[in-house]
């Protein structure tokens, strides 16, 4: 009796850091984030405003709403090495930092007509915050109003409108998606249609997030479902964050995840794992 009480303990005091450090600490799973994200939609580049290779704003306009209602049609993503505000919210500790690597990615990237995922949260008291999906990268974000503070002015903030990037985490490469935002689009819509059996992403299963750009990293399939279970062999995975909650190859999974790469038109070997 003892032991349960002490595992319900442990398991209350991890949910609520995990929902606390929604920036800080990302959760581990991708349906996970999503249920603690009430609104996702997706973007697409209008134009990009360069001042330098790592430094510059891609101005996005909604195509449609995934999660929720996004309530501005067009936003801004702001990426600033030198000039990014500190977080003027609170006492949390919230990471600024800029990487002039992933910076240089997500301009370089940008061109009218793509398209990105982004999920955004009101984060308590201090503020709004996200992620925003490009193809090979996952940036938090925080808002004009956040940046500005308690005491700022949310309409010259413009509260929802410009976001500023204040990091980007490779992690999220291995546990919530690595494919294109259109696959991760189409997993997001059948999570909320409850079609868990068939949501499927892409993970990095080896190499960097330049070896992932690169075309050289090694990409294997995930099925979401409800717990994040792997789809693949599992010496793909080494040291990945779910790996109680793997899932055995079976034909059956198999056939799914082939059938969902099909329709993301996601080449796919023999050993159900995306080609590079």
């Amino acid at each position: 009796m003892k032991k349960l009480l002490a595992i319900g303990a442990w398991l209350a005091v991890t949910a609520g850091s995990s929902a606390f450090g929604y920036i800080t600490n990302p959760l581990g799973t991708l349906d996970a984030f999503l249920n603690s994200t009430p609104i996702v939609s997706v973007f697409r580049v209008e134009r990009v405003e360069k001042r330098s290779e790592s430094e510059g704003t891609i101005i996005y306009r909604k195509l449609y709403d995934l999660k929720g209602r996004y309530p501005k049609e067009t936003i801004s993503q702001v990426f600033a090495i030198a000039t990014v505000p500190a977080f003027q919210g609170g006492a949390a500790d919230v990471p600024i930092l800029p990487d002039a690597r992933d910076w240089q990615h997500a301009l370089a990237w940008a061109q009218p007509g793509k398209t990105a995922i982004f999920g955004a949260t009101v984060y308590g008291s201090w503020g709004n915050f996200g992620y925003l999906y490009l193809d090979g990268a996952w940036y938090c974000a925080m808002d004009g109003w956040s940046a500005a503070g308690a005491g700022g002015n949310r309409r010259e903030a413009r509260e929802w409108e410009q976001w500023y990037s204040i990091n980007s985490d490779e992690a999220l490469l291995t546990r919530w998606n690595c494919g294109t935002p259109a696959q991760l689009a189409v997993t997001i819509e059948q999570l909320a249609a409850g079609a868990y059996k068939d949501a499927f992403v892409s993970i990095l299963a080896g190499g960097t997030r330049e070896d992932l750009r690169g075309g050289r990293a090694k990409v294997a399939g995930m099925w979401v479902g409800n717990m994040g279970g792997y789809v693949g062999n599992a010496n793909q995975f080494d040291g990945t964050p779910n790996a109680l909650f793997s899932w055995p190859l079976t034909p059956w999974i198999a056939r799914r995840f082939r059938r969902c790469c099909a329709a993301c038109a996601i080449p796919t070997d023999g050993n159900n794992t995306r080609r590079s």
